[in-house]
């Protein structure tokens, strides 16, 4: 009987410790968002500064500029489009399934498919 309170009392100090260190160490810290400057060293961030940032590197991006003059190129122009076109499956089933046998909105529903036409470019000779 003398092990069995002594592994319960072990239990619910680990328990207790564990719960602590919860409380006082980790939940703390979720709010915060911890990011590392230049150096290498954890700095935890407030919201306006994060936002700050954020908006800086938006405006980096914004000045991306992209040389359009590669659609004009000759190797651009001789690529083949070996896609293949999809067939759309016809529905097959009722709209809701869940639904009782022999309703309206229930109704067996069916729809035919046409045939895509093949629009793939031959490359040129």
């Amino acid at each position: 009987m003398k092990k069995i309170a002594k592994i319960l009392l072990l239990i619910v100090i680990l328990g207790g410790g564990g719960y602590a260190a919860y409380v006082y160490v980790i939940s703390p810290n979720l709010g915060a968002i911890t990011t590392a400057d230049e150096s290498g060293v954890n700095v935890t961030d407030s919201a306006d500064v994060i936002n700050q940032k954020f908006v800086q590197s938006l405006a980096g991006i914004s000045t991306i500029t992209l040389d359009k003059s590669i659609f004009s190129n000759q190797a651009f122009s001789s690529l083949v489009d070996y896609s293949t076109p999809l067939i759309p499956e016809p529905t097959i089933g009722r709209p809701n399934p869940f639904l009782p046998i022999g309703t309206e909105e229930g109704a067996f529903v069916s729809t035919t498919t046409t045939a895509v036409e093949n629009t793939s470019v031959t490359p040129k000779q």
